[in-house]
């Protein structure tokens, strides 16, 4: 089973142990290589020593390919050093073995990366390995600190940078690397700094001829003032306090993005903790305090969940504490109504109803994308025949009808505007969900890479599928070599339609999906 190489020792009838295998094995190997000594200098390309280097030597990856053998268990190792501050390093012993690679890593330089060791050198002080690390062009850089009014460091602050999100460090320092488009005339001109208990500060840079910002070298922004507050009141409909309404902040400042792309605000961090649309509530007297504000001029809203009356717009500069609210008298009321029944017209029974109506959106700078947040109504649920009843509901552009099913159905958001009237007697239809996936590897001239479904009207379906990451929903599914992954869809889908790489129908397939299976849609 040995390789062809004299570099290489195997000592056998050793017993291995595995805290991955719940035995033993009474034969092992034990596979030694040669020892040799490595000594080397890293530089960079001035000549300058670069100390805290990371040398390592790597078996290699195909280093259980060279035996006949095959391994339970196979370990296999590195042999690690640091350079001290003359960029020298030093390792006793490491294995000469054929295909050994050398790697030097260090912050700020590119890594080096040597596919075998040199057989000669490196073996004495004399003849120590001269490794030169070429550093990387950093380029444009915007970096500083956060301080209090005291002078100490802000840990935790959020510095935006255009979509970039930052948090502090420990000593109030931060750093953003600039690609070429962030450093244009056309990259952001201004920073963003929230920090919890503190007013969001604004740094605006000096601009060249061109247009482009001139940052300097170390920014320093210090949080001078103290987060401010709005107390007012909410009144209901004819004047009278109302309790219990939800207030919040709808035009809130724009810090940047996080992981999700989902929008990160100033009032967000600086406030009680909760997420995007930070709600608050008006007590028994219909009085409202909302805190963590920066000093400006706010939109602020409010709305009664019970009855989606909204307030009318009235914005408020921070530090009032006699703002009013009024719910908005003057919008128009419809009875909302109806029944829900399947794919073939019997009744639904127990199908959840609600409606929701638009309360927050932040737009993202620079794109078409806006972070939604909507208030719902109270559910309501059909009964033997089918039917709801929400009441007389205002009439708010963007209010939708809401639906949802454990019965297996697939539930559904529509607009109001999209229901055929009158409101008072709408029927709705739900779906069966159904499982499915699309197996067209190699069966059409065209290759497919994306396919949706549509029902007898023509219209596209969402379909739903699980990711390394969660849930993804769209009208359209990515295809991998022709195929898909298993997605849920109603069994409204009556047409498959596979598209090619440039846009064009690679198919077109008649559906019939049946619940309960996995409808596997082959051309």
């Amino acid at each position: 089973i040995l390789p062809e190489s004299k570099e290489v020792l195997v000592l056998a009838e050793r017993p291995v142990m595995s805290d991955f295998i719940e035995s033993s094995f009474p034969t092992g190997l034990v596979i030694l290589g040669s020892p040799r000594r490595l000594l080397g200098v890293v530089r960079d390309t001035e000549g300058k020593p670069v100390e805290g280097a990371r040398v390592e030597v790597s078996l290699p990856e195909d280093f259980e390919a060279g035996f006949s053998a095959s391994f339970a268990l196979v370990e296999i190792k590195a042999w690690q050093i640091a350079t001290d501050s003359e960029g020298g390093f030093d390792l006793a012993e490491v294995p000469k073995f054929p295909g050994c690679s050398l790697t030097v890593e260090a912050e700020g330089y590119k890594a080096l990366a040597l596919a075998t060791i040199p057989s000669t050198g490196g073996m004495s002080p004399g003849d120590a390995l001269a490794l030169t690390l070429e550093p990387i062009d950093l380029g444009a850089r915007v970096a500083g600190r956060v301080l209090d009014e005291l002078g100490d460091p802000v840990e935790g602050a959020w510095v935006g940078l255009g979509h970039t999100v930052e948090d502090t460090d420990a000593e109030g320092r931060f750093a953003f690397q600039l690609d070429e488009t962030q450093a244009a005339a056309t990259g952001p001109k201004r920073l963003v700094v929230a920090a919890k208990g503190w007013c969001p500060e604004v740094h605006v840079p000096a601009l060249d001829e061109e247009g482009r910002p001139v940052w300097s070298d170390t920014i320093v922004i210090r949080m001078a003032q103290e987060a401010l507050f709005i107390e007012g009141v909410v009144l209901d409909l004819a004047g009278a306090p109302k309790a219990g309404a939800v207030v919040w902040i709808n035009d809130p400042t724009f810090v940047g993005t996080n992981e999700y792309s989902s929008a990160l605000t100033a009032e967000e961090l600086m406030g009680p903790e909760g997420y995007l649309w930070k709600r608050y509530f008006t007590d028994e007297s219909g009085r409202f305090h909302i805190p963590g504000l920066g000093d400006r001029v706010y939109e602020v809203r409010a709305i009664d969940e019970g009855t989606l009356h909204l307030s009318t717009e009235a914005s408020f500069s921070a530090g009032t504490t006699d703002a009013v609210l009024q719910l908005d008298p003057s919008v128009l009321l419809r009875q909302v109504a109806g029944r829900v029944v399947d794919g073939s017209g019997a009744s639904l029974e127990g199908v959840a109803v609600s409606l929701v109506c638009v309360a927050l959106m932040v737009q993202i700078p620079g794109t078409p994308t806006a972070n939604i947040a909507h208030s719902r109504t109270k559910q309501v649920f059909t009964d033997r025949e089918g039917r709801f009843d929400l009441g007389r509901i205002p009439m708010h552009a963007g209010t939708s009808l809401r639906l949802s099913s454990e019965q297996g159905h697939v539930g559904k958001e529509i607009p109001l505007e999209d229901i055929p009237k009158p409101l008072e007697e709408a029927e709705i239809a739900l779906y069966a969900s159904c499982t499915a996936r699309i197996v067209a590897a190699g069966s059409l001239d065209t290759a497919p890479v994306r396919a949706f479904l549509r029902n007898a009207s023509g219209e596209r379906l969402k379909l739903s599928w699980t990711t390394g990451t969660g849930t993804s929903s769209s009208t359209g599914i990515d295809l991998s070599g022709g195929n898909s992954p298993t997605f849920q869809v109603s069994d409204e889908a009556v047409e498959a339609v596979l598209v090619g790489a440039k846009g064009e129908v690679a198919a077109t397939l008649p559906l019939r999906l049946t619940p309960g299976a996995v409808n596997e849609i082959i051309p």
